[in-house]
């Protein structure tokens, strides 16, 4: 019987653990200017939703957010 190997295992990544060493493998292919160049994707997006959601704020009139209770 041929035993499955950790790529045929399609839950593998499914846990924390799993993504975060995916992750770690994905970065550790990256040249150091492509790590950068991702980091300042990163930023552009953060800024940008930061930005998307302020927007949406001002057009509803609403200063504070709601709250639950």
């Amino acid at each position: 019987m041929k035993s499955r190997q950790n790529s045929d295992n399609p839950w593998q990544y499914a846990t924390y653990e799993g993504a975060e060493r995916l992750q770690h493998q994905q970065t550790a292919k990256m040249t150091f200017s492509e790590r950068l160049r991702a980091l300042d994707d990163m930023i552009r997006l953060a800024r940008g939703l930061h930005t998307d959601k302020g927007s949406r704020m001002k057009s509803s009139g609403s200063t504070e957010h709601s709250k639950v209770m």
